[in-house]
Order: C-alpha cells, then sequence, then structure tokens
C-alpha cells in the first residue's frame, strides 16, 4: 500500500468543504491535481471514499470511517514536526551534563538559569562527578556532554577548551598562612593536609606537586565531596588545595586561599563529548551559553592573590 502525506490532506480538505474547488484552492492545487490525488488514495485503499455528482461530494460509509483515521495520522505528522522544530529552535529538549563539583557548584547553574530564562521548556539534569567518572559517563552515553579535565582518551571523546583553573591553598581565615602573599608547597607540607579522593584530578595534581618538591602526600583526612573537604578545614582539622572555580564555595565556606608557588599548578578544563556524535540543540545551546556568556567569569579572571 502506497498512501503519502499529499493525499491525506486532499481527503481531509474535500471531506470538510464538501467541494473539489474550495478544496483545491485551500491546498494550491490545480483541481486535475487534486483529483489524481484522490485517485491514488482510493486506489491504494481499494475503497470509494466519496459519492460525486455534478451538484455535490458526499463522504461514502467507508470514507466516513477512514475519516477520523486520516485526521489522527495527519494530526501526529503535525505534531511532531512541530515538536522537532522546538527541538531545533532550542525552544524544548532535555539535556544532562556531568560537571566537576567546583563547576557544578558555580558557573554551571548561572548557565543554566540562562539557557532556562531564554528556553523555558528545556530541562536539564546535572550529574556533579569526579574527573574520572565524568568521562566514563560521556562515553557511555549516560550525559549529553561533561565539563572536566582535558588529560582524557581523546580517541572516543572529543575535548573542547572551556577555562584553567589555578590550584590555591585553603585555610582557615584565623590561619598563619594567611600572613603570606604567597605560599610555596613545602611550606604548606608542614600542617595537616586534607585531601580529596584518590579519583579526582585535584588529587592527581596536588601529589604531583608535592612529588616535584621530594615530598609525599600523606593526608590527615580524605573527602569525595569538595563540601566535606572544606567542612573539616573549617573546623582547624587542616589545610587544603583546592582549585579557582571553588573560591565562591572556599569564601561562602568562612575560608580565605592563599596563592600557591614552586610550583603555581594550572588545571584545564574543557567540554567533553563523544567524538563523531553531534550535540542535540539543547544541549548545544548550553555550551554556547558555557563558553561564550560564562567564559568570561571564569575564576581565573577573578582570582585575588588572598581573601
Amino acid at each position: 500500500m502506497n498512501v503519502d502525506l499529499r493525499q491525506l490532506r486532499v481527503f481531509l480538505a474535500i471531506a470538510r468543504l464538501g467541494n473539489f474547488t474550495r478544496a483545491a484552492e485551500r491546498l494550491h492545487l490545480s483541481q486535475p491535481s487534486l483529483s489524481q490525488h484522490l485517485r491514488h488514495l482510493e486506489g491504494a485503499l481499494g475503497i470509494r471514499l466519496f459519492d460525486r455528482s455534478t451538484r455535490s461530494v458526499a463522504l461514502t460509509t467507508a470514507g466516513e470511517d477512514f475519516l477520523p483515521v486520516a485526521e489522527r495520522l495527519v494530526d501526529e505528522f503535525d505534531s511532531a514536526v512541530a515538536s522537532v522544530a522546538d527541538l531545533a529552535a532550542r525552544r524544548r529538549g532535555r539535556v544532562t551534563v556531568a560537571a566537576l563539583p567546583s563547576i557544578a557548584a558555580e558557573a554551571l547553574p548561572r548557565a543554566i538559569a540562562v539557557l532556562r530564562a531564554k528556553n523555558p521548556e528545556i530541562t536539564v539534569s546535572l550529574r556533579d562527578d569526579v574527573a574520572e567518572q565524568i568521562a566514563a559517563r560521556v562515553r557511555s552515553g549516560e550525559v549529553d556532554f561533561g565539563i572536566g579535565a582535558t588529560d582524557v582518551d581523546e580517541t572516543e571523546l572529543a575535548v573542547s577548551p572551556f577555562t584553567t583553573d589555578i590550584m590555591v591553598a585553603v585555610v582557615p581565615r584565623a590561619h598563619p598562612l594567611t600572613r603570606a602573599k604567597k605560599v610555596p608547597w613545602k611550606t604548606l607540607a608542614a600542617y595537616p593536609f586534607v585531601a580529596m579522593s584518590r579519583d579526582s584530578s585535584v588529587r592527581r595534581l596536588t601529589d604531583q606537586a608535592f612529588a616535584r618538591n621530594g615530598l609525599v602526600s600523606s593526608p590527615a583526612f580524605e573527602a569525595k565531596y569538595l563540601s566535606t573537604a572544606l567542612g573539616l578545614i573549617a573546623h582547624n582539622l587542616g589545610v587544603g588545595v583546592f582549585p579557582s572555580s571553588a573560591l565562591p564555595m572556599i569564601a561562602g565556606a568562612g575560608l580565605a586561599h592563599v596563592v600557591l608557588t614552586d610550583p603555581q599548578v594550572r588545571r584545564p578544563i574543557g567540554i567533553l563529548s563523544r567524538r563523531g556524535r553531534s550535540l542535540s540543540p539543547a544541549a548545544a545551546e548550553l555550551v554556547s551559553i558555557l563558553q561564550t556568556t560564562l567564559r568570561d567569569e571564569a575564576p581565573v579572571a577573578t582570582m585575588r592573590a588572598r581573601r
């Protein structure tokens, strides 16, 4: 059976208007073309849909039975096209993103707020996680894209630069280190250390920095979540090292930060997506907001030497 959408629209126009001439005008077709579409439809269905006379056009019994079916098919098609058009125009859609905790706490919520203000029908799901898990979520297709460390296997993932963190020492406000403009890693090592978990990019960078100074990191505490680590420091249980993208959280916890030297450690952050797979329009819009609207407000640009 070969029935197309144009034939269904011809049938519906004739049924609703009860006249071939008016139906042809409504569809911007010539009357012979309209009649040909109807003949093809009746031939494909094997039934007569209209009783015609020189004065009137009326649905046959079979035509009356077919009318609600045709209306439903055309309505569903039009709704589907409208839905896809909304997605393409970024008016609707769903985005799932995984991000480093420091990004998920500040930059990403601001980007989501901008997106929702422009497109209220777009929904966003957020997964905050450590660097290794972000890459894994992107590879598996669990999320549309990730915001994480750029030291990933690029055979499966595409990486687009987003911003760069600078690692800073985080201490209680009354700590002796707050009197220094800059703190070497060797000096920091003299205090109990609150480290992030071993599967985090922050932990890898801090371990490497200590190693470059001939030191072995022996944390007093390890924390999976940034909020836990900041809580430990706030209660004078140690000092820590965190990315500059976490400065709003650090300040909110009532803590101070000091620039670290020898070495100064940077952490590139990128947008991670599956190689060879296009982002949905809604996801691409969120990425665009992150890259253009919020990149200029990246914490690196606003970081002070000490707070």
